[in-house]
């Protein structure tokens, strides 16, 4: 596991994820985006790992998604960023399909917080089977068959005034 991590953070950080934060210019938008890039990671490699969940893989119980890794994959929703995931993470009032962090140390980079989230919530069984869960519909619609995945928003906001860094995940089932 400590091997797929790495080799995460050293993709990411080619492609310039690895960003260094300064907390005087806290930069929330690119927060979420390196956040939003790496539950996407995440996800695609949840049918051969298992992380903190003892025994668990999305595979034993939707093997579809080993066959068609595009159901692995989530689509970002600026509607759900803008009404929930920013509003969450300031105001923190919705439960239903989220993930919610709060924390009052510092990190190097977007990377390392982002890392830092994904496996702080997967040691939790009820946030790890939410990231982890079957997040798509297969819908008929006039003789044709639709799969539709999911749909997904997350934010990452730092306060300077209390030191507290805070981030939500939203995900909404199309059913």
């Amino acid at each position: 596991m400590k091997i797929l991590i790495l080799l995460i953070v050293m993709l990411n950080s080619i492609f310039g994820i690895s960003q260094k934060i300064d907390y005087a210019n806290f930069d929330s938008k690119r927060a979420s985006e390196v956040l939003a890039e790496t539950f996407l990671n995440f996800r695609d490699t949840i049918t051969y790992h298992h992380l903190k969940l003892a025994g668990y893989k999305i595979s034993d119980i939707s093997p579809e998604m080993n066959t068609c890794p595009s159901l692995r994959k989530l689509r970002w929703s600026d509607w759900l960023y803008t009404n929930l995931s920013v509003k969450n993470c300031s105001e923190i009032r919705l439960m239903y399909t989220e993930n919610l962090y709060q924390h009052t140390g510092q990190f190097e980079t977007y990377q390392d917080m982002a890392i830092s989230i994904i496996e702080t919530w997967d040691k939790s069984e009820l946030h790890s089977a939410i990231m982890r869960s079957k997040n798509f519909s297969n819908i008929e619609y006039k003789d044709n068959k639709v799969i539709m995945t999911a749909l997904f928003s997350c934010s990452i906001q730092y306060n300077p005034s209390t030191k507290y860094t805070k981030a939500a995940l939203n995900i909404i089932d199309v059913t």
